[in-house]
């Protein structure tokens, strides 16, 4: 199975457009899989394709 990775950054106001982008990307037909974090305010949400 293959993925692909989207990098966001929340900035110190949280995650307004995290779901936004999720279902964006699921409208796309790239249903998410997981959300990795990878430091204070950079989320890796990775999308199978």
């Amino acid at each position: 199975m293959s993925y692909s990775v989207v990098e966001y950054d929340s900035g110190p106001a949280g995650m307004p457009g995290m779901g936004a982008l999720i279902n964006e990307w699921a409208a796309k037909g790239y249903p998410l899989h997981q959300v990795v974090r990878e430091g204070t305010y950079r989320w890796a949400p990775i999308l199978f394709l």
